[in-house]
């Protein structure tokens, strides 16, 4: 099990490459975000803190399982080499299964946001407004990737486009406040969420 979360966790580090030139300029990237010590490395504490700050929840033993993978010559550490070897032979794209896992994590995550509000649908109008640039009282598509990507939510094209789906119930191309909140309603007030790992909320503000 530790491993089809690292599996799925490898995917979607590979997807980010989507919004870079390379392969090489991503890999250079998240060498410069990950590698906290400036070492040129990247060690299991640098991997695990780098992997939560682009919003991907692992277990410890998921953790574990995708050092293995990245760490190729099994030294204890991850080089850039090692990064680019095991992300470029990686096809970024989740199986239908895959994106489904993915979509409920991050649904979860941003439910779990809920906890700070007196209600869900206080949270949800609250939501709305943060990332609803033009106050037109909806979020459009461009809105949704801007407002996930501001509070370090980590999404493939794929999932954005997953995520809007779920969260637009009329397909109109907009989301409101109340399909958010119907949408969230599952993870509402449940323990479904803990199960998958440390129990996080949206980022305010």
């Amino acid at each position: 099990m530790s491993s089809e979360g690292a599996d799925l966790a490898v995917k979607k580090i590979a997807a980010g490459a989507e919004g870079y030139p390379n392969i090489k300029e991503y890999v250079k990237d998240l060498m410069r975000r990950f590698d906290e010590n400036n070492d040129g490395r990247i060690s299991f504490d640098e991997l695990s803190s780098g992997v939560r700050s682009l919003g991907i929840n692992l277990t410890f033993a998921e953790k574990q399982s995708l050092m293995k993978k990245f760490d190729v010559n099994s030294d204890g550490e991850i080089s850039s080499d090692e990064l680019l070897k095991v992300l470029s032979g990686t096809n970024s794209k989740l199986s239908k299964s895959e994106l489904g896992a993915s979509l409920d994590q991050t649904l979860r995550r941003i439910a779990a946001g809920a906890d700070k509000f007196s209600s869900l649908k206080e949270y949800t109008t609250n939501l709305v407004s943060r990332f609803d640039k033009n106050k037109d009282g909806y979020i459009s598509f461009d809105e949704l990737c801007q407002g996930l990507a501001s509070r370090s939510i980590y999404l493939s094209v794929q999932e954005k486009k997953a995520l809007m789906n779920t969260l637009d119930l009329n397909s109109d191309g907009e989301i409101t406040a109340k399909e958010i909140e119907q949408a969230l309603r599952p993870y509402h007030g449940s323990d479904n969420y803990s199960k998958g790992g440390a129990h996080e909320t949206l980022p305010q503000g």
